[in-house]
């Protein structure tokens, strides 16, 4: 997730770059711009790449203008955007081929049509990759583990994500009923026993029975965690995932004489 770069309009200097955030370009300069619309702005973003994914894609979301022409590093990109699968008014562009290990420059021609145009929206980097503690684009992680995405590497991943263990239980099960207990924070949980769907839950306590299938000995345990779409489209690395190992529970009646 990109929130600061530069912009210039295309018949300014090459040092009269300003420094820009989301929004339309006019209301940023400092006087107002020269000439008529439609007017050219360039704008540049730098980002880092510890280890080049194998795709990565650019979100076209929030480009306002009458039209648009991508760079990376300088190279132009020709490939036509796609679906982006998230929205139907965002489409991607995969500019894996032009990524490179170290500083990366993306630039953005946009033909802005009036002063409401311009980047108006943050710049969008999606893939199969985490976000190291520098900040830049590295190699995805491995296991996961039952704590935050947040702290593994997905700061900003919207979407959802499979947990899947073995789990063994005792030979008897007779009398017995089987829960799972696991901590969502505030997301969706769903739960699925050797592939049966056993429940899902939108809000904790996110404990759900898995009597009707579970079976003595190993079974499969799924727990599949989804979140908002607020970490990807508002940089907002809002916790989620599971929070804690979950449990699985056994409880048996108990008869007592008073």
């Amino acid at each position: 997730m990109i929130d600061e770069w530069e912009a210039r309009a295309e018949d300014a200097a090459d040092d009269d770059w300003l420094p820009m955030v989301q929004g339309a370009w006019s209301y940023q300069i400092p006087t107002e711009p020269e000439g008529d619309y439609p007017i050219p702005v360039w704008y540049r973003i730098e980002f880092e790449v510890e280890d080049v994914p194998g795709r990565l894609e650019l979100l076209i979301d929030g480009f306002a203008g009458i039209e648009w022409r991508l760079l990376v590093n300088d190279s132009p990109c020709d490939t036509a955007p796609v679906a982006s699968g998230l929205d139907a008014q965002i489409a991607a562009v995969d500019i894996s081929g032009l990524v490179q290990a170290g500083r990366n420059v993306l630039a953005v021609r946009l033909l802005l049509g009036g002063p409401t145009d311009g980047l108006l929206d943050l710049v969008k980097l999606v893939g199969h990759f985490r976000v190291t503690p520098a900040g830049a684009i590295g190699a995805p992680s491995g296991p996961a583990r039952p704590a935050s995405w947040t702290d593994q590497g997905c700061p900003f991943y919207s979407g959802s994500a499979v947990y899947r263990a073995p789990v063994r239980l005792p030979e008897s099960l007779a009398g017995a009923r089987v829960f799972l207990e696991a901590d969502a924070g505030d997301d969706v949980l769903e739960v699925t026993v050797n592939g049966e769907a056993a429940g899902v839950r939108l809000w904790p306590p996110y404990g759900v029975e898995v009597t009707d299938q579970v079976v003595p000995g190993e079974n499969t345990v799924e727990l599949r965690v989804a979140n908002t779409a607020i970490n990807l489209l508002s940089a907002q690395p809002r916790p989620s995932g599971l929070r804690a190992a979950p449990r699985v529970v056994i409880r048996r009646a108990v008869e007592l004489e008073l």
